[in-house]
């Protein structure tokens, strides 16, 4: 498997801890459910982590998580 290239977060990092879980969420794409016939479980995966993202009020900008700006 794989090594997860993000840094590790550190404590209480909410956009360094989504980054980390993406990392490792793009491992497990990669290594573990490569193939069309995990296509329906990766959009649950990540159909979970848009909403656990919402719920953080974070958002995607370019690449890279941040706050929502209003």
């Amino acid at each position: 498997m794989r090594k997860i290239k993000e840094p590790i977060p550190t404590s209480f990092d909410l956009i360094q801890s989504i980054e980390y879980i993406w990392g490792a969420l793009r491992c497990y794409r990669e290594d573990c459910i490569s193939g069309n016939e995990y296509d329906e479980e990766w959009d649950d995966i990540t159909t979970s982590m848009h909403w656990i993202t919402e719920a953080l009020d974070l958002e995607l900008v370019e690449g890279n998580y941040c706050e929502k700006r209003d």
